[in-house]
C-alpha cells in the first residue's frame, strides 16, 4: 500500500487545486510534512489586496522557504499598496507616506521577483507608479525577464511607464495610464515603443485613457499586430479602420465610451487634437469579429456585416425604455447571437429614498424577454442586471417570477444570471424585506424554461448571497435543482459566456 506522503508530484498537484486557500493553509499547518508538500501550491497564484504589512509578510515568507521558484501569478493592487485609500485621486498616491509605506517591502518584492523564474502572469492593480518610483529595478528586472503568458500595468504616468520601454516578447498585455490630466504626448510613444516591442508576439491588449501614438495618428503605419485576437480600450475615441489596419485579427473586441473627453478638453492648455469618434463603416472590418462589448449603436452597425456571437452592454448605458428594444431587436435579427449581457434601469441615476414606490413603473422585464425570445432563438447564455437602488429589489423580485415564462421558447437556453443591484456586492447587506427565498425564486425559473441547467442569482440582500443553481432531469422524473459551488458556477457560466459559441 502507498504510503499518503509517497504520492508523486503530479498527483500532489492534482489533489492540492481541489482545496482553497484555507484549507490548504491548515493542512500546511498539521505537520511539518505536510508544509513542505503544500507550500509550493499556496505560492502558486499570489493575490494581494489587503496591506503593505501583507506584501511584505508573503514576501519574507518566499525568501525564506525558497518558495520563489514556485510562484507562477502574482496580483498587486492598490489596496496592497496604501493602507489608506489615496486622497490625490488624479496622481494615485500621496508621495509621502504611501511611498514610505511601500518602502517597507519594495525592496524584498524586487528579490522576489528576481527569483521567480516561472511567473507567467504578473499585476500591478493600480500601483505600478508608486512601486517603480519607490525601486526602480523592479522594473529592470522585469524588462529583462518578462512573465511568460501577461503583464498587466495599470495606474501609471508616463515616467513610470518609460521605466518598462524596453519590456518585449509580451503574449498579453494590460496598459492603463493614470487619469490624464492634458494630452500626454510623451506617454503615447512611450506606449508605442512598449507595442512595437512584441508586435510578432502579442495576442490580447487592453488600453486604457492614455492611447498610443500609432493608433490616434491620421497617417497610415505599415505595422500591424496580426496575432492580437481581443482589443480592449476605454480612452479616447478613434477611427475603427484605422483600428482594423492596425489589428486586422480581433474576434473579441471591448469598447468604452468616453465622451466626456472630446468636450472638456477642447480649449484647455495641452488639449487632445481633434479625433473622430469610434463609428463603423457599412462593411466588414474584422471578418473573425464573434463578441462585441461597447455602445449599443455600434453594436447594431457592426451586427450588420460581422457574425457575431456575443455581445455585452453590461457597464454602458442601461436600458431605461421599452422603446429601445427595437434597436436591441434589430441587432440580435442580425446575427446568431449565444450570448447576450445586458442592464435595465428604472430610476435613472438619481438616488432615491427607500420608501420610493416604483410599483407603477414601466415593466421593462416584459418586453425585454420578448425581444429575446423571438429574436434570439439560439440562445445559450443570457446575463440580466437590474436596479440601481434598494427600493427596486421587491419590485424586480416580483417581476421575476411572474415573466419567466416567457422565456420558455428557447430550447437552447442553459444558463441564466438574474442580477439585482448586483453592483452592491461589496456592501454590507441591507434590510431590504423580500417575500420569498431564493430556491423558491430557482423553482420558478427551473419550472419555466425546460433547457435551463444553471442558474445564478445575485440578488443583493440580507439572506439572498450570490448563488449557483444547477438543474438536472432524470428520464420522466420531475427536474431537480441543487446548490452549487462558486466555483462549478464560475466554470459553468465562463463556459456558456465565452466558449461555448465558439
Amino acid at each position: 500500500m502507498v504510503h499518503i506522503f509517497d504520492l508523486d508530484s503530479d498527483i500532489y498537484s492534482l489533489l492540492f487545486a481541489l482545496l482553497n486557500a484555507s484549507s490548504l493553509r491548515a493542512l500546511a499547518s498539521s505537520s511539518r510534512k505536510w508544509f513542505q508538500l503544500t507550500a509550493p501550491a499556496l505560492v502558486r497564484t499570489v493575490n494581494l489586496s489587503c496591506s503593505p504589512h501583507q506584501v511584505l509578510e508573503f514576501c519574507n515568507f518566499s525568501l525564506k522557504y525558497r518558495m520563489c521558484t514556485h510562484i507562477i501569478s502574482l496580483t498587486l493592487s492598490a489596496s496592497a499598496v496604501y493602507s489608506q485609500p489615496p486622497k490625490n485621486y488624479l496622481k494615485g498616491y500621496v508621495r509621502g507616506s504611501d511611498i514610505a509605506e511601500t518602502a517597507l517591502f519594495a525592496n524584498a518584492l524586487m528579490e522576489v521577483l528576481e527569483g521567480a523564474v516561472n511567473l507567467t502572469h504578473l499585476a500591478f492593480e493600480g500601483c505600478t507608479d508608486v512601486l517603480t518610483e519607490n525601486e526602480s529595478h523592479i522594473a529592470d528586472i522585469i524588462c529583462r525577464r518578462p512573465p511568460a503568458l501577461s503583464l498587466e500595468l495599470t495606474g501609471a504616468d508616463a515616467s513610470s511607464m518609460r521605466k518598462f520601454s524596453s519590456v518585449s516578447g509580451l503574449a498579453h498585455l494590460k496598459l492603463h495610464t493614470l487619469w490624464p490630466l492634458k494630452y500626454d504626448k510623451e506617454a503615447e510613444e512611450i506606449l508605442d515603443t512598449i507595442l512595437m516591442n512584441s508586435i510578432y508576439t502579442l495576442e490580447s491588449l487592453s488600453l486604457g485613457r492614455t492611447l498610443p501614438a500609432i493608433l490616434r495618428s491620421e497617417h497610415l503605419s505599415s505595422s500591424s499586430w496580426e496575432r492580437v485576437h481581443y482589443f480592449s480600450m476605454s480612452g479616447f475615441p478613434v477611427h475603427s479602420e484605422h483600428v482594423a489596419r492596425l489589428f486586422p485579427n480581433i474576434r473579441s473586441m471591448d469598447i468604452t465610451r468616453t465622451n466626456w473627453l472630446t468636450s472638456e478638453f477642447n480649449g484647455m492648455p495641452g488639449s487632445v487634437p481633434p479625433i473622430i469618434q469610434f463609428d463603423c463603416p457599412p462593411k466588414t472590418l474584422w471578418t473573425e469579429l464573434r463578441s462585441f462589448s461597447g455602445p449599443k449603436q455600434l453594436a447594431l452597425n457592426l451586427s450588420r456585416h460581422h457574425s457575431l456571437r456575443r455581445i455585452s452592454f453590461i457597464g454602458l448605458s442601461p436600458y431605461t425604455d421599452a422603446s429601445e428594444f427595437t434597436q436591441l431587436s434589430d441587432t440580435l435579427h442580425n446575427c446568431d447571437i449565444r450570448s447576450l449581457c445586458l442592464e435595465l434601469e428604472l430610476v435613472g441615476l438619481a438616488w432615491v429614498s427607500l420608501d420610493f414606490s416604483i410599483d407603477d413603473g414601466p415593466p421593462l422585464l416584459d418586453p425585454l424577454l420578448s425581444t429575446v425570445s423571438q429574436s434570439a432563438n439560439r440562445l445559450t447564455y443570457l446575463s440580466i442586471h437590474m436596479g440601481k437602488n434598494l427600493s427596486e429589489i421587491p419590485y424586480y423580485q416580483k417581476h421575476l417570477v411572474r415573466t419567466a415564462p416567457l422565456l420558455a421558447s428557447l430550447s437552447n437556453l442553459k444558463y441564466v444570471e438574474l442580477g439585482v443591484t448586483s453592483w452592491m456586492s461589496q456592501v454590507s447587506f441591507f434590510p431590504v424585506e423580500i417575500s420569498m427565498k431564493p430556491e423558491e425564486l430557482v423553482r420558478i425559473w427551473v419550472d419555466s424554461v425546460p433547457s435551463l441547467q444553471y442558474l445564478e442569482l445575485s440578488i443583493i440582500c440580507e439572506g439572498w448571497e450570490r448563488s449557483w443553481w444547477r438543474i438536472e432531469s432524470l428520464d420522466s422524473q420531475p427536474r431537480t435543482m441543487r446548490r452549487v459551488s462558486e466555483e462549478e458556477g464560475l466554470n459553468a457560466k465562463r463556459w456558456f459566456d465565452l466558449e461555448e459559441w465558439k
